[in-house]
């Protein structure tokens, strides 16, 4: 995508950060999962990548107070931060190094058949005596992949939604997964060279669209039931999934 001006370019990018604090504060996710790949469009993939990482560690600090104690959160939901954090550091390696429209192309493949395994069985949840040994896995699976392309989110979106825990419970619980393993990919990008202190600066002046966002989504949250909370995951999911497959083909 070509804009004609550096004010339409700035337009853009403020509204697609925006938009992915908005869903954030709706849903628990989406500020990487929608505003990068909008970025993306006008601006280099790594670029968008870096601009979110200072927004997204407020507004999960923000986010993580829902749904009970840190505490509880840092003890159920270790293994797969642990899994996360050493798959991200080997996955990072490609980032730097490789064309991650394949991994992308994948993960998109891998979400899609999520979406339909939940459409067909919406009962279907991983039993608690297998919650923390799935969670390893998923999460070094989801570093591996999520570091060769900067995309952890959807993985984690469906071990999460695969728990069957409340509205408050699932957006409290990934915002503090979403915590740890942003700081573990800002020093990722860090120590391959893909951060400078412009792009952080920008990055840190994104923290204002997204906020707007963040707080409106959070508004609209509240107002919502369980049944529909879980309706627009699904269909979340279903277009990151066509995002992916599509950007992975173009």
């Amino acid at each position: 995508m070509v804009l004609d001006s550096p004010i339409q370019l700035l337009i853009w990018l403020v509204g697609a950060l925006a938009l992915g604090g908005l869903v954030k504060g709706v849903a628990g996710v989406g500020i990487p999962m929608v505003a990068v790949p909008l970025m993306s469009l006008v601006i280099p993939a790594h670029h968008a990548a870096a601009l979110v990482l200072l927004p997204v560690i407020p507004a999960n600090i923000v986010q993580m107070q829902a749904g009970g104690s840190l505490r509880g959160k840092v003890i159920r939901f270790a293994p797969l931060v642990i899994g996360i954090s050493v798959g991200t550091v080997a996955g990072g390696w490609w980032f730097t190094r490789g064309d991650p429209r394949a991994v992308q192309f994948v993960i998109g493949v891998i979400v899609a058949g999520f979406v339909v395994v939940r459409l067909t069985s919406p009962n279907l949840a991983i039993p608690p005596r297998l919650e923390r040994s799935l969670g390893l896995g998923v999460g070094v699976v989801a570093g591996v992949l999520g570091g060769m392309a900067m995309l952890i989110g959807p993985m984690v979106v469906m071990y999460m939604t695969s728990l069957g825990l409340d509205r408050e419970k699932f957006v409290g619980g990934i915002a503090y997964v979403y915590f740890v393993t942003t700081l573990i990919i800002a020093a990722t990008l860090a120590g391959y060279a893909q951060l400078d202190k412009a792009l952080m600066v920008i990055s840190a002046l994104s923290c204002i669209p997204v906020f707007a966002g963040l707080w409106l989504g959070t508004k609209i949250r509240h107002l919502l039931s369980q049944a529909v909370f879980e309706q627009l995951l699904n269909v979340l999911l279903a277009g990151i999934a066509c995002s992916l497959v599509l950007r992975a083909l173009m």
